[in-house]
């Protein structure tokens, strides 16, 4: 394989990424100036900088604990598979808890959000199945 293709899956996650974060720092930044949090400009300003920086820190424990002991492939496929079982359990919870739960509390396009909610299941559940 030439350089270029092998670069490929880490552009594509670089790129997820930097769309993820964006996003979230635009929503976090938002619901930090509203009026509501009162924040100091230090405090801001250490809230957001804490933000920015986890992102390097979880790519450099990741990395550290996948590759940094390269004695044993066993070990690192095992770091992979727990990462993976992680971050899977991650996004199942925040959605689940934070998300599903309070968008199913209004009554309002209730028939739209369960069938839309069906159809996400089983659209990934059948997509876990081939990957």
């Amino acid at each position: 394989k030439d350089c270029v293709s092998q670069m490929q899956p880490a552009w594509d996650i670089f790129i997820a990424v930097l769309a993820h974060k964006g996003l979230v720092a635009f929503a976090l930044g938002f619901e930090l100036l509203s009026t509501k949090h009162n924040l100091s400009t230090i405090q801001y300003i250490l809230t957001i900088s804490t933000f920015t920086l986890m992102t390097p820190f979880g790519i450099f424990l990741g990395w550290l604990l996948v590759h940094g002991d390269s004695s044993s492939d066993d070990g690192n496929s095992l770091n992979v598979g727990v990462f993976t079982a992680l971050s899977a359990g991650t996004f199942l919870y925040v959605s689940v808890v934070e998300i599903i739960s309070h968008e199913l509390k209004t009554h309002k396009h209730q028939c739209i959000k369960c069938t839309s909610l069906l159809v996400g299941f089983s659209v990934f559940g059948m997509l876990a199945k081939w990957v």
